[in-house]
């Protein structure tokens, strides 16, 4: 049997969970990177931040030797002042002191025209003038000393002065636009770290968020891992219910057997009933009453029935155990598990267990009412046709009961059988004709034999021709129907084995 076209698999949520987390690692990758570069943004930063302060120590260090610069200026402005006004004082000095050598002359020339005491005044004010003119030297020395100091100072003043300007210029060109370059790159690294920092935080949210989407994933997976567990209870609460349907079935075909054995050891007690009949020389060639004969009809056309019955009961059951087994099949390919069942081969194990499908079964039964119908066509023409075995009924009785009617039945053949061929009729024979029909009896063997041997007795005490023509017409009328049955079975046989081929090739 081919097995159903599987349905489409469900898309799983175990490759949607390792995608987000290579995801998640991919963006943990970039948010370490990003970290990183901030981290070495902030390096870079606080780099050009000391850098800043040590150009801005300079600038005050320069600053400072400016002002100490001015502050050399002032003073030497100051000491310049103050040589300046000893200069003029010294000028001064020396003009009172001209002065003074001036009226000393004239004294000097008034005391000459005076007398003799006028040369010790004279040598008394020689040595005053000379001492006024080492005191004059004194003070020339001094101013000149005064006036080099002057010049050194003016010197100093000027280099002051230079220094003064290069710090301006300095401070002007070079050291604003380096300060407006390092406030430039400030401005830029802060920049790129507030866009390090925004991208962190994006970062940050879409991690929130993937962290999110992978709660939700396991909540869901929790949820189906929930609805697995209880599919698989499920599907141990339908294997069971299929285990029980294949003891069920197991059950019916030890039944099958065991009616089917019945049925064989009916025929075999008939075909020895004859048998003793015929070697005890009953030669009355009675028929049934037609009630009897309908009776037997009835009670055979309701037996198959019941058996029908039976048999569509028992095709309902597989059915619903393989609607149990793909619908159970599509939740396991569904859920993205192995799968627990093969139902080809369950299919392989019930059609060895059971040899048929119920489908081969209905179609072994047709043949079984086409017989039926030619024994009802020949009851009505007035002689009634034996029916073949039901060899390809596949069902069994449930019913204890029916054990009891057929040992009833029996007995009440063996009553028959002790009446004679008179009050017995067709029917001994008719089970005769079906037990020869039947192509194997394997359990009762030795009963067969000892029939066919009561036969092979009846005929060898016959003696006379009119006896030997009777049981010629007689064996005749019984392998008619053999044959038919024969032929019958070979059909059902050749149906098998073509039903068989397509199974393979549909397989």
């Amino acid at each position: 049997m081919a097995s159903a076209a599987a349905p489409p698999r469900a898309p799983t949520t175990v490759f949607e969970i390792t995608k987000l987390q290579n995801d998640l690692r991919a963006k943990d990758r970039q948010l370490d990177t990003a970290a990183k570069e901030a981290t070495a943004l902030k390096s870079q930063v606080a780099a050009k931040e000391r850098l800043m302060q040590q150009h801005t120590a300079e600038i005050g260090r320069l600053k400072d030797r400016v002002l100490k610069a001015e502050g050399d200026a002032a003073t030497a402005n100051k000491e310049l002042t103050n040589l300046k006004a000893d200069k003029r004082k010294a000028e001064s000095a020396h003009t009172d002191l001209q002065r003074h050598v001036e009226k000393l002359k004239e004294k000097v020339s008034q005391l000459s025209s005076k007398g003799p005491g006028f040369s010790e005044q004279v040598a008394r004010l020689e040595s005053e003038v000379r001492m006024v003119k080492k005191d004059n030297a004194k003070l020339a020395d001094e101013t000149k000393a005064v006036t080099n100091q002057l010049r050194a100072k003016d010197k100093e003043l000027t280099a002051a002065q230079a220094k003064l300007a290069w710090a301006a210029q300095v401070k002007g060109d070079r050291v604003e636009g380096r300060n407006k370059a390092l406030e430039n790159e400030v401005l830029a690294l802060r920049k790129a770290a507030e866009h390090a920092v925004a991208e962190m935080r994006t970062l940050q949210n879409e991690y929130r968020r993937k962290d999110q989407d992978v709660c939700i994933l396991s909540t869901a997976l929790e949820e189906r891992r929930v609805e697995l567990d209880a599919t698989r209870e499920e599907l141990g609460m339908a294997q069971a219910q299929i285990k029980a349907s294949e003891s069920r079935c197991s059950e019916l075909t030890t039944e099958l057997s065991v009616t089917r054995d019945e049925l064989v050891r009916a025929t075999a007690v008939a075909a020895r009933v004859a048998a003793t009949e015929q070697k005890s020389g009953l030669k009355v060639e009675g028929t049934i009453p037609m009630a009897t004969h309908v009776e037997e009809v009835k009670y055979l056309q309701g037996e198959v029935t019941r058996l029908k019955d039976k048999l569509t009961l028992a095709e309902k059951d597989v059915a619903v155990a393989h609607s149990i087994k793909e619908r159970y099949r599509s939740a396991l390919e569904a859920a993205n598990l192995p799968l627990a069942l093969d139902v080809e081969r369950g299919a392989g194990r019930a059609a060895a267990r059971l040899s048929l499908s119920p489908s081969k079964a209905r179609r072994f039964m047709a043949p079984t009412e086409a017989d039926g119908q030619e024994f009802a066509e020949g009851e009505e023409g007035g002689q009634a046709k034996p029916l073949p075995p039901p060899g390809g009924v596949e069902t069994v009785q449930e019913e204890p009961a029916a054990e009891e009617e057929a040992a009833a039945e029996e007995a009440e053949r063996e009553g028959e059988g002790r009446q004679g061929d008179g009050a017995r009729g067709y029917p001994l024979r008719r089970r005769a004709a079906a037990a020869a029909a039947l192509p194997e009896v394997p359990e009762e063997g030795p009963s067969d034999e000892e029939g066919e041997g009561g036969a092979a007795d009846a005929d060898g005490g016959a003696g006379t021709d009119a006896g030997a023509k009777g049981r010629r017409g007689r064996g005749r009328a019984a392998a008619a129907p053999a044959a038919a049955g024969k032929g019958g079975q070979q059909r059902r046989s050749r149906r098998l084995h073509k039903d068989q081929q397509e199974e393979v090739e549909a397989a």
